[in-house]
């Protein structure tokens, strides 16, 4: 399953526009994923391998994850109240 909803997402953001234009649907120029890059993961059938899988879990992890002291983290904290979190 979520390997056809990768490939599913790999084909709905595709880039089109650019150097080759679609006069049929005559859409407008678009960034996303290459040619190439759909086409591989459509060879792939969406599957990841192991280190890919391990990838996507560790920067889950480093994304969400503050490290570090409790005082150095709280005066991080401290530090974004009035930018972030306030808003």
């Amino acid at each position: 399953m979520a390997g056809r909803y990768r490939v599913m997402l790999y084909e709905d953001g595709a880039s089109y526009g650019g150097a080759e234009v679609d006069l049929r649907r005559s859409r407008p120029k678009r960034r996303g994923f290459s040619e190439a890059a759909v086409e591989k993961e459509i060879s792939r059938g969406g599957q990841l391998s192991s280190a890919g899988v391990l990838g996507c879990k560790s920067r889950y992890f480093v994304d969400s994850a503050v490290l570090g002291s409790k005082s150095w983290v709280n005066g991080i904290i401290d530090d974004l109240k009035g930018s972030y979190l306030s808003e």
